[in-house]
């Protein structure tokens, strides 16, 4: 697989979940053999929240959740996505070659998951992982989130069992960390050393004078 076959923006799959309960995406990733035509990379609900007076600079754009490294935000208000995609919820894919989904009983879970994306329950299902989010954001409704892990089996070259590369969705920014020659929004890489370098990047579409701030979740 070219490092151009895992950027294409052109092999998008919306799938949905039928079942009355949460589909299970590490079950649906790992112990079904037709998914090992996907990449791991999964993006869920749009911007989730009611722009305030003055945010002329929020934008529509996707969360995302990889089953390595974890999930990032839409909004400033909005929920990390987990592995769990509730009844009647929807994600995306992305095809490296032609394949069939199947959804059965298999990746169905069995306990019961609140994470809907037009309510505000609490994540339950936190993992203790080596990670960093940080927000970019402004006073006028700026607002960007990447995720970075760092997992003893992971590199800062591409893999998408611990990556997301960024697809540049906002309408007014792009924040994303820099590997490789590629731009991601979910990175997980070497594990975290006394010293650690990440390199990050910023696109602006706002032609006015504007600041940013960045910051740790």
């Amino acid at each position: 697989m070219s490092k151009k076959d895992t950027v294409s923006k052109n092999n998008w799959n919306f799938i949905g979940n039928p079942y009355p309960s949460a589909l299970d995406l590490e079950l649906l990733l790992q112990n079904i053999p037709t998914m090992r035509h996907y990449c791991r990379v999964l993006f869920t609900s749009g911007l989730s929240h009611s722009p305030k007076a003055g945010d002329k600079y929020s934008s529509d754009d996707y969360a995302a959740y990889v089953v390595g490294t974890g999930g990032i935000k839409a909004s400033p208000d909005g929920k990390i996505p987990t592995k769990f995609v509730s009844s009647c919820q929807g994600f995306f894919v992305n095809a490296l070659q032609n394949g069939t989904v199947i959804l059965d009983n298999s990746v169905r879970a069995i306990d019961p998951e609140n994470n809907f994306f037009k309510t505000d329950n609490k994540d339950k299902n936190k993992e203790e992982k080596d990670r960093i989010w940080l927000n970019l954001s402004n006073d006028q409704g700026v607002f960007n989130q990447i995720l970075i892990g760092f997992f003893e089996d992971a590199n800062p070259k591409y893999d998408s069992n611990y990556d997301a590369i960024s697809l540049q969705t906002n309408a007014f920014t792009s924040f994303y960390s820099i590997a490789d020659g590629i731009r991601f929004t979910i990175q997980g890489t070497n594990s975290l050393a006394e010293e650690h370098r990440i390199a990050l990047g910023l696109r602006s579409a706002i032609e006015e004078e504007t600041g940013f701030m960045i910051g740790i979740r």
